[in-house]
């Protein structure tokens, strides 16, 4: 519709114009000719290349401040650039071209127009002679591996050789893009010269400025000669790859030039240069051998999360300054690591990885590095947490031998330093340091864990509708199942708690499995007899069996069949004739020597604890000299850790077993801190201190132990008598319910209202008590403590979960137990949130009774 509108508009508008009187003529303009005028052009280069560009000037006689310039179309030549060199106001202006010859042989430069204002400017065509690079038979260029076959991660040394027959006075403009430069399966980096400053010289490789070592020709100082450096390379991934061939090109001048350069190393040399105006030179280059490298994984075998990254060969070497410092005052720890690798391919983990030393002190997590001619130095700042401290300790780190194929541990020695204490503190709390301290931060909410339909779902639902058909007839199967089953509960009971029993009643096993006749028969029969009397069946002989068997009563048959048993055995072992062993039949002796026997293990124990003191007496001394042993280790040694570590169990087995319960928890505590093992000690503390809660000293190495765990939560106030031990709950209940029966009785008898009202006010404590007891016992949550280095919470029993905490959880963080999934805990920290961990980083806390 609208172009419909225009046309008629158009022609009304026709019309009108053919309407007026045209008498007179209209005066036509005609357009004004472009003046065009010949100038000259200069080629700034005598020499020219394909695919190499040229310059050429353009002399305007006027002054032209945007011009431009067109090149005719021509297949051999192609435009790059052009630009109006700076100069004077009022000056004629000079256009510099770029070009770009794209083949080779006697060449016809085309005219290039340029325009000015109101002129067009044209040059004449020109012949140019355009030539191809050379290879030369007088340079060679080599990738020289150090090996063929690398593991990923392993740094390559690859030498880099450029030999040369030319002059220096005649090589000139080196150009060199190596395709290894990018790929992106690998990394690289050119390490520092440490040549003398006589040997280097400066090049231009890869797109780099690099100090290269040059060796002159011994005869002819003025010959190149060879100039070499190494690239290292580091592969991502498995599998062959190859360093590319590449192409290194220079010019050679057709005469002699000026030196080189004075200072070759500082990139001022001719290898840097453009060739000057009107000089004549050819281009020549050459070529290096492609070669194939052989990249082999790394095994998962042997390597631990802590691996350093590191390869074989290097030395690690670490040095302490002060070595005399207070309690949390900062000390600078030196990490030098020795290697012929480049530094840049030197990396350490973080030291918070290294458990020694993390339980001990507060860590800078960030490195300061200096390079080193022969490797790298690390430099941390730490603070000593406790008065305890006396060496940095030994410090692992794994590194991977290509040689062998495997890992190994690089350990440093232990550097002994002395600890005072700050404003009269022995231990120095680095939760003050909340700048530095670690936090746990939650992850977003999102979802947990999505639930779908599943078998066991729908199972579930299908047992729950037959409950509610089938009520009153499965309630009265409950007891009737009880009465069955509770047997063979007591008896599971019984094997799980007396490993004697347990013991006995596998060889009994085995002992009816046997035919008759057979000396395993009998050999099972004997270690029943033997695990029955708590001896060893290895060294169980026919004395033991005619001694011990009288003393439990056996009748006399039954002993002499069982000597003469002993006697055909041994004569088959150890005779020289060697008879065959005619035994009697073993089966009903072995029934009744089993009913026998079978609850031999409660005498045993009752017999055992008839002599307490000097059994426990032996066990304590023997924990007492291992943690003697410890001490007089080197401090900070593997050995130190290791002997505290034994100790540990040592008095940890003591306190189990009853004996002086409060003392051994609180000295396992002790070796376990000396250990580094902060969160068994936080553990064995709170053992030691449910049996001695009023133990300065107990509540002192908690402290400190908490002091140094590096995880900050914060903690709700308890109140008092919440947190009293069970242990004295259930005493103090005791006392009580005493006091309680003792004033019934006394008010049964005067009937007197002082009694009745402490006999009241007794059954009330009494109350109170057993509803705290109650509490302990059965609503409150079981503790706990994390026991490892390192690990995440998840947000699920599983490590498909995502972390529930930005940052990890580490060795002494304590928590409470909320549910046991499995292999996974689900845990609540002290401020309320929750997460899960595996089982088996998680040390649980057993304080009942």
């Amino acid at each position: 519709m609208k172009r419909l509108v225009y046309s008629v508009i158009t022609l009304f508008a026709l019309g009108t114009i053919s309407g007026q009187d045209n008498s007179e003529p209209t005066e036509v303009i005609e357009p004004e000719e472009q003046v065009i005028e010949m100038v000259e052009m200069e080629f700034e280069d005598a020499s020219f290349f394909v695919e190499s560009s040229a310059t050429s000037l353009v002399k305007l006689p006027d002054t032209v401040e945007y011009p431009t310039v067109e090149l005719e179309d021509y297949t051999a030549i192609r435009l790059l650039d052009y630009r109006v060199l700076p100069g004077k106001p009022d000056e004629p202006s000079v256009v510099e071209v770029r070009w770009y010859p794209v083949s080779e042989g006697l060449t016809t430069f085309p005219a290039i127009e340029v325009s000015g204002d109101s002129i067009l400017y044209r040059t004449n065509p020109s012949q140019i002679l355009v030539r191809s690079p050379v290879k030369s038979p007088d340079i060679d260029l080599v990738f020289k591996p150090a090996k063929t076959t690398v593991h990923v991660g392993e740094p390559l040394r690859v030498d880099v050789i450029w030999s040369s027959n030319v002059s220096t006075k005649r090589i000139r403009s080196l150009e060199c893009y190596p395709a290894l430069f990018n790929n992106p399966d690998l990394e690289f980096t050119i390490p520092r010269s440490t040549d003398p400053e006589s040997k280097q010289l400066g090049i231009p490789f890869g797109g780099r400025r690099i100090i290269a070592r040059r060796d002159a020709d011994p005869e002819n100082a003025q010959i190149l000669g060879t100039v070499s450096f190494p690239v290292y390379i580091r592969f991502s991934e498995p599998g062959m790859t190859s360093i590319p061939s590449a192409r290194l090109q220079c010019a050679q001048l057709h005469q002699d030039g000026g030196p080189l350069a004075p200072y070759a190393a500082y990139y001022n040399n001719g290898l840097f240069e453009d060739i000057e105006k009107g000089v004549t030179y050819d281009k020549i280059f050459t070529d290096s051998v492609p070669v194939e490298i052989e990249v082999l994984p790394l095994p998962e075998e042997g390597r631990s999360e802590s691996f350093s990254g590191l390869f074989m060969p290097c030395e690690i070497k670490t040095s302490i300054s002060p070595t005399e410092a207070n309690v949390g005052q900062l000390m600078d720890l030196d990490i030098v690591v020795n290697s012929p690798f480049a530094a840049d391919f030197l990396q350490l983990p973080p030291l918070t990885t290294q458990k020694s030393l993390r339980s001990w002190f507060k860590i800078d997590p960030d490195y300061t590095r200096t390079w080193l001619p022969d490797g790298s130095q690390f430099s941390a700042r730490i603070r000593a947490l406790t008065t305890k401290v006396k060496a940095i300790p030994s410090l692992d780190f794994q590194v991977f031998d290509p040689a062998s194929g495997t890992y190994r541990t690089l350990e440093t020695p232990a550097i002994q330093i002395s600890i005072q204490p700050q404003d009269g503190k022995d231990y120095f709390d680095s939760k003050v340091l909340l700048d530095t301290s670690t936090s746990l931060t939650s992850q977003d909410e999102g979802i947990w864990n999505n639930r779908g339909t599943t078998k066991m779902h729908d199972f579930l639902d299908t047992l729950l509708g037959i409950t509610g058909n089938y009520f009153w007839l499965l309630m009265a199967s409950g007891p009737i199942i009880f009465l069955v089953a509770l047997p063979r509960v007591l008896e599971s009971r019984r094997r799980e708690r007396d490993p004697v029993y347990k013991r006995q009643i596998e060889a009994y096993s085995n002992f009816q499995k046997l035919p008759e006749g057979d000396v395993r028969k009998w050999n099972s029969l004997k270690e029943m007899i033997a695990v029955s009397l708590s001896a060893e069946p290895n060294s169980w002989t026919v004395g033991d069996s005619l001694e011990r068997l009288q003393e439990v009563g056996v009748d006399e048959e039954t002993i002499q069949t069982v000597c003469e048993c002993h006697r055909i055995v041994d004569s088959e072992d150890f005779s020289t004739s060697k008879p065959h062993a005619e035994l009697p039949a073993l089966k009903p002796i072995g029934q009744g020597l089993f009913k026998l026997l079978r609850n031999i293990s409660v005498i045993v124990f009752l017999a055992v604890m008839t002599l307490p003191v000097d059994l426990m007496a032996q066990d304590w001394q023997s924990a007492e000299s291992e943690f003697s042993v410890a001490k007089q280790q080197e401090a900070g040694s593997p050995e130190y850790y290791a002997a505290f570590s034994k100790a540990a169990l040592q008095f940890e087995s003591v306190a189990k077993s009853g004996s002086r319960p409060g003392l051994a928890w609180y000295n396992a505590g002790n070796a376990w801190f000396f250990a580094g093992e902060i969160g068994r000690a936080i553990a064995c503390y709170k053992y030691s201190a449910s049996h001695r809660p009023f133990d300065p000293l107990v509540k002192e190495n908690l402290a400190a132990a908490r002091a140094l765990a590096i995880d900050v939560v914060e903690t709700g106030d308890t109140p008092i008598w919440l947190s009293w031990p069970i242990r004295w709950v259930g005493f103090i209940l005791v006392v009580l319910g005493i006091v309680f029966w003792a004033l019934f009785l006394g008010y049964a008898r005067y009937r007197s209202r002082p009694l009745l009202s402490l006999t009241a006010a007794s059954l009330l404590l009494v109350i109170l008590f057993a509803s705290l007891g109650f509490y302990q016992t059965v609503l409150r949550t079981q503790p706990g403590v994390v026991v490892v280095p390192e690990i995440y919470g998840r947000k699920g029993p599983g490590y498909n979960y995502h972390t529930a905490f930005y940052e990890p959880l580490h060795d002494g963080l304590e928590f409470e137990l909320i549910e046991v999934r499995k292999d996974w805990l689900s845990i609540s920290l002290t401020d309320g949130r929750t997460c899960w961990i595996p089982k088996s980083q998680g040390l649980l806390i057993d304080l009942s009774l």
